[in-house]
């Protein structure tokens, strides 16, 4: 399709969606070959920037998936491995939860699903890491460990919480040393605090600028 034609369809989308804008980007091994944007970056009407942020939400998933990887190439994590050997406080009520491994949160097999109890806030909530191990000690398994698979923010909270421990880092430090800047990903940011949601496009509702909403699952 002509760039004229991919406007076009993507000014449909905003119309069809609803969303406040959109942020284009097409590139080739030899960098950045073009960038749009449409819609509105606030209530003022103005386009958003090229450099407008917007939540990646879960795309996390493959990120924590990389620096996963990478930790298990250090030969720091063994994939199937049962995860208390890295969180030992891990338990749920179901003896099974004994059989979860690394390589079951990645692939949503673990038989855990998603604490959606303060899974976004407006405020940075830096409890919940604390909530969900707590859930997950009164909860039985969904299913048997690498049975099925299932989509689950909780296995991915607890990845992210193994790449703690045996790193020595915290989880946003982590990924952007040894995954965001080495690749060029500068404008690739963790938001905890609000006076860094400035160059976030904002989301508008009946000509009014929501507040910004901080996605705490994983």
């Amino acid at each position: 399709k002509t760039i004229t034609q991919a406007i076009t369809d993507s000014e449909a989308l905003l119309d069809k969606t609803g969303a406040s804008s959109l942020s284009i980007a097409l590139s080739d091994q030899h960098g950045l070959l073009w960038t749009e944007t449409l819609g509105m970056k606030d209530i003022s009407g103005i386009k958003p920037s090229t450099d407008a942020m917007y939540a990646a939400a879960s795309v996390t998933k493959m990120i924590t998936t990389i620096a996963i990887m990478q930790l298990v190439e250090e030969g720091k994590i063994e994939l199937d491995t049962p995860i208390t050997a890295y969180i030992k406080e891990f338990q749920m009520l179901s003896p099974d939860y004994r059989k979860i491994t690394t390589r079951m949160l990645l692939s949503h097999s673990a038989g855990l699903g998603t604490d959606y109890a303060n899974g976004m806030t407006h405020k940075h909530f830096s409890g919940y890491l604390g909530q969900v191990m707590k859930t997950l000690s009164r909860t039985k398994l969904q299913s048997t460990p690498g049975e099925l698979s299932s989509y689950s923010n909780d296995g991915f909270t607890l990845a992210g919480e193994i790449i703690q421990r045996v790193s020595g880092q915290d989880y946003t430090s982590y990924v952007k040393r040894n995954i965001l800047l080495p690749l060029g990903m500068n404008s690739s940011t963790f938001i905890t605090k609000d006076n860094e949601t400035k160059r976030v496009a904002k989301t508008i509702e009946n000509k009014q600028e929501l507040p910004y909403i901080y996605n705490n699952l994983s």
